[in-house]
């Protein structure tokens, strides 16, 4: 049995393995009887086309190259490198256009082949070609004008808008970091001064109003004398014999203790000279 059912869920045809031919019109028939009719010889020769329209093949080896994703410039196991949009073969990149363009747009100064280009819409394109020639053909040699179809319906090409390329735009001058905000001290409010209330005019009567009294401050007890202390202008001991009929006079302080100075101020400097 030589049925192919096409596993395409938008065909789903059954034909014959070896002439390829619809399996309605194949069943109780042999091969060269089916393919004695014109019609159906030029439909498969059409589809047969649209088939090829996919594969490349190497201009080498004929070894089968499909194109899935990349650039244009196809590269074969045996070491051959052809173009995938013409199928001449070719060595480097310059079978193709150097010019700078927008993606998907025609070059304007030759007519090479793109180098980067989407290999499902270029496919799609070429068999849609194949197949309207093919159903135009059919429709000649027909007697009814019942418009048949060649291969399996178009799918729709979906056109990807691309980002226009040109040169960048000039960025604005970056915007300066802002200034770091002063922590500003919140700003003091002395107290309103209480002040006892004025005594009301003749003939008007006020209610008194008490107002609190403020704590009173605390209490410091004065320092006390604090005895006499040597510093460095006393190291120098000089030993004077006084005349035993003369009045002895008592030490004068060495601390500045008789102005009561507060306790902060402490003893005088060991470089503090008195004259």
């Amino acid at each position: 049995m030589s049925l192919f059912s096409c596993p395409n869920p938008r065909c789903r045809k059954e034909s014959c393995r070896k002439c390829h031919v619809q399996w309605k019109q194949h069943m109780g028939k042999t091969c060269e009887q089916v393919l004695e009719r014109d019609e159906i010889g030029m439909r498969v020769l059409f589809e047969e086309r649209m088939t090829a329209a996919r594969v490349r093949k190497c201009v080498k080896c004929a070894t089968g190259l499909v194109k899935s994703e990349g650039c244009n410039r196809m590269s074969c196991r045996c070491g051959s490198f052809m173009c995938y949009l013409c199928r001449e073969p070719i060595t480097g990149y310059n079978h193709f256009c150097q010019h700078a363009r927008s993606p998907g747009a025609p070059c304007r100064h030759c007519r090479k082949c793109s180098l980067w280009t989407d290999p499902t819409q270029d496919d799609e394109r070429i068999i849609q070609v194949i197949q309207k020639e093919g159903e135009a053909e059919l429709n000649k040699k027909s007697s009814d004008n019942s418009g048949k179809r060649v291969g399996p319906p178009p799918e729709p090409i979906t056109e990807v808008k691309r980002p226009r390329v040109g040169p960048a735009a000039e960025d604005p001058a970056p915007a300066p970091p802002p200034h770091p905000l002063a922590v500003q001290a919140p700003l003091f409010v002395p107290p309103h001064a209480q002040f006892p209330p004025a005594p009301p005019p003749q003939g008007m009567m006020f209610q008194q109003v008490i107002l609190p009294r403020l704590p009173p401050a605390p209490y410091v007890p004065l320092l006390p004398h604090l005895p006499p202390m040597n510093n460095n202008n006393n190291n120098n001991h000089h030993h004077h014999h006084h005349h035993p009929n003369l009045p002895v006079h008592p030490p004068l302080p060495q601390n500045m203790d008789m102005m009561d100075l507060p306790m902060h101020y402490g003893p005088p400097h060991r470089y503090y000279r008195r004259f």
